[in-house]
C-alpha cells in the first residue's frame, strides 16, 4: 500500500506511518507500507507523481492523506491557495485517479489545526491556515469519499489541541492516535484477515 500525502505523513521514524507500518505486520508480514508523503504538498502535487510512482511499486492500495496545505492561505489570511470549488474538483481527479490504478482506496480526513498557532504559521510567515478553511475542505473530502464510494477513516473527533505540535503537525501523541485510526480499518481496506 502507498500512502500518498505531505509532511503530517512524512515523518519517519516516529510518525503514523511507521507506527502503522509495524502494527501491519500481524496482519500480513509480506505487505509493505510505501511512505509517499512529500513535505507542503497539496492534492494536485500528489495526483502528478501518483501514476509513477504507483506503478513503480506495483502498489495494491492507496491511502490519500492530503488535504491541509490545500487549506493553506498564502501571503494573507484571506488569500487563500484555491477555492473550495478548485480543491474539490482537484480532489475528486485524485480519488479517481487512485481508483483507475489500484483496486484498493481510501482517504483520510484532513488533520486539524489550532488556529491560534498556526495563523501565521510559525515556520513561514507568509502562509496561514484558516480554521474555517480546514473545517470547509475536510467536509468535502467526507462527501467525495461518500459520492466516490471509497472508505473514509476518520479521526478528528479524537484530537484535542494538545495533539498538535506547532498548530498543524501532530505531536507524538497525536500520530498515535491517526495510527490507530488506520489500524482499525488496515483490514477491511486491504482485504486482509488479522491472525488470531
Amino acid at each position: 500500500m502507498g500512502i500518498f500525502g505531505d509532511s503530517i505523513s512524512f515523518q519517519e521514524p516516529t510518525g503514523w506511518v511507521p507506527l502503522l507500518r509495524n502494527d501491519l505486520r500481524q496482519y500480513q508480514p509480506n505487505w509493505e507500507i510505501f511512505n509517499l508523503g512529500i513535505t507542503a504538498n497539496t492534492s494536485g502535487e500528489v495526483a502528478e507523481r501518483m501514476q509513477n510512482e504507483t506503478k513503480a511499486r506495483d502498489l495494491g492500495a492507496i491511502l490519500l492523506a492530503v488535504g491541509v496545505n490545500d487549506g493553506q492561505s498564502i501571503g494573507s489570511f484571506e488569500s487563500r491557495r484555491m477555492t473550495a470549488h478548485e480543491f474539490r474538483v482537484s480532489f475528486e481527479n485524485l480519488i479517481q485517479m487512485a481508483k483507475d490504478l489500484v483496486p484498493r482506496v481510501a482517504v483520510l480526513e484532513i488533520s486539524p489545526i489550532d488556529p491560534s498557532r498556526c495563523n501565521p504559521a510559525p515556520w513561514n510567515s507568509q502562509k496561514f491556515f484558516p480554521e474555517s478553511t480546514n473545517i470547509e475542505y475536510n467536509d468535502i473530502v467526507h462527501d467525495l469519499a461518500a459520492k466516490m464510494n471509497v472508505k473514509l477513516i476518520e479521526f478528528r473527533n479524537s484530537f484535542t489541541l494538545q495533539d498538535l505540535d506547532d498548530g498543524v503537525h501532530p505531536t507524538e501523541a497525536g500520530h498515535r492516535k491517526i495510527s490507530a485510526a488506520v489500524n482499525s480499518k488496515i483490514a477491511s481496506i486491504l482485504s486482509l484477515r488479522k491472525s488470531l
